[in-house]
């Protein structure tokens, strides 16, 4: 990049905004040397051009210290050609709508993350519940006693949960000073509704994965769930 397509690179401004840079104001203050560890390497003969950068910083007037002084200068900085600047490489990213290279490692951890919720939490864990207690009481004969109110136990415990949900609704609509009222007969009926639902949702969420595996984003409809970062 030229120090002329330095000023009329507007063109590759985004035409939507993007999402704001946050949290980096919590960070704790560290050297120049130090932020650019991870950038470095991109650059060309960047440790000598970083130290030619503070060699003359000695004294800052502008009430910033060298480092800070330092890096707004190395941003500034215009590489010789071929080789292209950091403010380059820095606003390119930043335009950008996703980064390019994504660690492998990121990508199992989602994709980890999405199995274990989606196929396992929302899917499986409903639908096994479901037919593992069918088959205790159509196919398994002779079931020993304990194992039964070992199933009834859990069974109870599942409901205990689902209840403490229902409390926590009512206790918190109250805490915000919102003013509602549901009868009562209706939260009962959605209480012991709720396995069934959790049965029917698992199911829907079963067909809906095998859809997108098979014919991929284009069945997201909607524009929550458009994954439009898929490619």
């Amino acid at each position: 990049m030229s120090i002329i397509d330095r000023f009329i690179d507007a063109d590759k401004e985004p035409t939507r905004p993007r999402m704001p840079i946050e949290g980096y104001e919590k960070k704790p203050l560290v050297s120049l040397e130090e932020a650019v560890q991870k950038v470095k390497d991109l650059v060309h003969d960047f440790d000598r051009i970083l130290w030619l950068t503070k060699r003359d910083l000695t004294t800052p007037v502008d009430g910033l210290n060298i480092d800070e002084s330092a890096a707004i200068r190395l941003y500034t900085l215009q590489w010789s050609q071929p080789y292209e600047s950091l403010y380059a490489q820095l606003n390119r990213t930043l335009r950008a709508e996703l980064p390019k290279h994504i660690p492998k490692i990121a990508a199992f951890s989602w994709g980890f993350v999405f199995i274990i919720y989606y196929g396992v939490l929302l899917c499986s864990a409903g639908l096994f519940n479901f037919a593992s207690t069918i088959s205790m009481l159509l196919l398994v004969k002779n079931v020993p006693p304990i194992i039964t109110y070992i199933m009834y136990g859990l069974f109870g415990l599942q409901m205990l949960t689902f209840l403490v949900a229902f409390i926590i609704d009512a206790i918190i609509v109250r805490l915000i000073n919102v003013h509602e009222f549901i009868f009562i007969l209706r939260n009962i009926f959605h209480f012991i509704s709720t396995p069934f639902v959790l049965v029917a949702y698992s199911l829907v969420e079963l067909y809906a994965l095998h859809e997108v595996v098979i014919f991929g984003k284009k069945v997201c409809k909607h524009g929550a769930s458009a994954k439009n970062v898929l490619n």
